[in-house]
């Protein structure tokens, strides 16, 4: 049998004044840890990141399913709370697997700001770059690398 495996970090450190029981409450349905990082912070981060959590009510039928956006809107709700104190809050993941198996492995990373949630995969990563080497289309993430060359083709042809 084959364990999969992933693992989360939070940065940076979010001053303790900023999250609240409801906060804490988030966390631990998504497994979270809370560790102490000085004397007013705390480093959060999952040995084991699950994808969706369960905030338990009185009563299992009143409990509340959550999913990764759903954490997501909470970072962002701690973030609008700390008036400018933290801009943002990253969540890095490591993916691995118990064997060699190709789907096993890899990363992300996610950075939350009060107006946006970014997502990058090192696999989607890797699938653009395998696409723009096999096809020779150039993605947009590509073009700045390209444009000074571009532009000296450019005045080649038009001189």
């Amino acid at each position: 049998m084959t364990d999969y495996l992933s693992q989360s970090i939070f940065q940076p450190s979010i001053p303790t004044h900023l999250i609240t029981d409801e906060d804490r409450r988030f966390f631990e349905a998504f497994s979270i840890s809370i560790d102490p990082d000085g004397d007013d912070k705390v480093y959060l981060y999952a040995e084991d990141w699950c994808t969706a959590g369960v905030l338990p009510g009185e009563d299992p039928k009143d409990d509340i399913e959550l999913s990764e956006d759903d954490l997501y809107d909470r970072f962002q709700e701690i973030i609008r709370r700390s008036n400018g104190e933290l801009p943002w809050i990253l969540k890095e993941s490591s993916y691995s697997c118990s064997r060699m198996r190709p789907d096993g492995y890899g990363g992300s990373a996610v950075f939350i700001t009060v107006d946006d949630v970014q997502f990058c995969s090192t696999s989607s990563w890797l699938e653009q770059r395998k696409h723009e080497t096999e096809s020779r289309d150039i993605g947009p993430e590509a073009v700045d690398s390209y444009l000074p060359l571009l532009r000296e083709v450019f005045q080649a042809l038009t001189t």
